[in-house]
């Protein structure tokens, strides 16, 4: 299904999340909605625990699915809640469709 949580801990950007939860997503949409899509995934994961590693990451390839759905079935959040994730931070400062910083780019979860 996906790699170990050492790999998981790695990945940088959103394409590289859908790569390793195995998931095929839609560019346009993603291109789009990136931040919400982050910003949601890493809202629901946030206070998650789990038993062993496996756990966690079938938790987190389904949350990350969860969160990309919303967009493909055509969740529209409203202008206070994109409003809201802004004046509290994050969303990504690489700027392009996809990422290719070797720092890290701030869509990663843990950061948004």
């Amino acid at each position: 299904m996906q790699g170990s949580m050492a790999e998981f801990e790695k990945i940088t950007c959103a394409e590289d999340y859908f790569e390793f939860f195995n998931i095929k997503y839609d560019e346009e949409i993603l291109r789009t909605s990136r931040y919400l899509i982050m910003r949601l995934f890493g809202n629901l994961v946030k206070e998650f625990t789990a038993i062993d590693d496996e756990q966690r990451l079938s938790f987190y390839r389904f949350t990350f699915l969860q969160a990309y759905g919303d967009f493909v079935n055509g969740t529209n959040p409203s202008a206070e809640e994109i409003w809201n994730l802004y004046e509290n931070g994050g969303g990504c400062s690489c700027g392009t469709s996809t990422c290719s910083t070797t720092k890290g780019c701030s869509t990663k979860a843990e950061n948004i």
